[in-house]
């Protein structure tokens, strides 16, 4: 049953024109991010700031390893990522209220906890898996536009990103974008609307970006925690994930008050708040029976 309705789910979004046009904006996205870039580093020979847009610019190690951080979290989570989580959790919340989907799948017996568990590991497996390829997609073009990273090899540098990339993937964007998809799909859910939820997730998605670009480092006691630890992307997560494996991991922590149990806490937040919003729209899920 449950299998059969995480099928169903795929097939809802593939035959929707809106996906297709939210994921090739997804992907513009990712290229774009790439594209633009944004290291650089100080030339003393030729006394002048070189940014990796200029062709005499040289990929070092460091900056390398910083760049996973940068093209899962900055290019691909602070607002492509989420809003296409908001749309495509949409789309199947629209199914269910306006195509009167549920009602059909009802006619068949089925349960509404397999039911709701069927529909969010759906938009969590295809959410995961675009997270996945965008971040891998923006690192790799700006690696190779930038003409590869100084004194490593192709193939060394593809298997060394993997896993560098993955981590953040995992332990960062999924527990986010889990958070985005069970916000939306509980207010789509408690207002039978897709549309409802849509606009307050949209709403939610482009506060966080304009908070965090103006005022994560201006607000008081309560920003400040809200920021670190609260947020759709943690900095003491973020910052762990980036020490982890970095040639001073202790010094690095120390200078980002970054620790193991912070980082768990930011995930813990974010997985606790997914359950919420998931009792929730699972409530509402059964009073549709009644």
């Amino acid at each position: 049953m449950i299998y059969t309705i995480y099928k169903n789910t795929f097939k809802t979004l593939f035959r929707s024109v809106i996906f297709y046009l939210a994921l090739a904006l997804l992907i513009g996205v990712a290229i774009y991010e790439a594209i633009g870039g944004g290291y650089g580093y100080f030339d003393m020979e030729a006394m002048e700031l070189i940014m990796d847009t200029d062709p005499r610019f040289v990929l070092t190690k460091d900056n390398y390893m910083q760049n996973p951080n940068n093209a899962c979290c900055a290019n691909m989570m602070m607002y492509a990522m989420p809003l296409f989580a908001v749309i495509s959790t949409v789309l199947v919340l629209h199914s269910n209220y306006n195509d009167r989907f549920y009602e059909i799948e009802k006619a068949g017996n089925v349960k509404p906890m397999p039911y709701f568990m069927a529909r969010i590991l759906a938009l969590i497996t295809i959410n995961a898996v675009l997270i996945a390829f965008t971040s891998l997609l923006t690192h790799y073009w700006y690696v190779f536009s930038r003409g590869g990273v100084d004194g490593m090899g192709t193939m060394e540098m593809l298997l060394d990103s993997v896993g560098r990339v993955m981590r953040y993937v995992v332990f960062l964007a999924i527990p986010s974008l889990t958070f985005y998809i069970t916000f939306t799909y509980a207010i789509g859910s408690i207002f039978k609307s897709g549309w409802v939820g849509a606009i307050a997730s949209m709403g939610h998605v482009v506060a966080y970006f304009m908070g965090y670009l103006m005022l994560r480092l201006q607000v008081g006691e309560i920003g400040k925690i809200y920021f670190e630890y609260l947020c759709p992307i943690p900095t003491k997560l973020r910052s762990y994930l980036y020490a982890f494996d970095t040639a001073d991991v202790a010094a690095h922590m120390e200078r980002n008050e970054t620790s193991l149990g912070k980082a768990a806490a930011c995930v813990g937040v974010l997985l606790g708040v997914s359950v919420i919003y998931s009792t929730i729209s699972y409530l509402c899920q059964r009073k549709r029976i009644q």
